[in-house]
């Protein structure tokens, strides 16, 4: 691996992984699936150690890793942000819809009372 890298400056902070027995995972898309799976495989042999990954350049603790692997799927991201639109969306629209309602109320309201002074004053 480590003449794999030598000479391309993206992949240089993985020199500091390269010490003893390593074995090496490389994701293009879906980083955050590949991580679970992995740590779903580490939990399961008990038999790997990650030691870290790099990111656009990046070397990345465990901690760091983990914690990407924690993130929702892109595919639960856009889920959620639908989800939030279609709810902003649904309040936009009763509140739209009650203006009209509630001035219908105030008018019948008004009206009625109208009709009872008028009752009132014709007795």
């Amino acid at each position: 691996m480590q003449r794999a890298i030598d000479g391309d400056d993206n992949w240089q902070p993985m020199t500091e992984f390269l010490t003893g027995s390593t074995a090496f995972m490389l994701v293009k898309e879906d980083i955050g699936g590949a991580i679970k799976a992995y740590q779903d495989f580490q939990k399961a042999t008990k038999k790997t150690e990650l030691k870290g990954g790099v990111m656009e350049g990046r070397a990345l603790s465990e901690a760091q890793v983990k914690a990407i692997g924690d993130l929702p799927s892109k595919e639960q991201l856009i889920a959620q942000i639908a989800g939030a639109i279609n709810a902003v969306a649904t309040k936009l629209a009763v509140s739209i819809n009650e203006v009209p309602a509630s001035l219908g109320r105030t008018i019948k309201a008004i009206s009625e009372k109208e009709e009872g002074a008028s009752e009132s004053d014709a007795a």
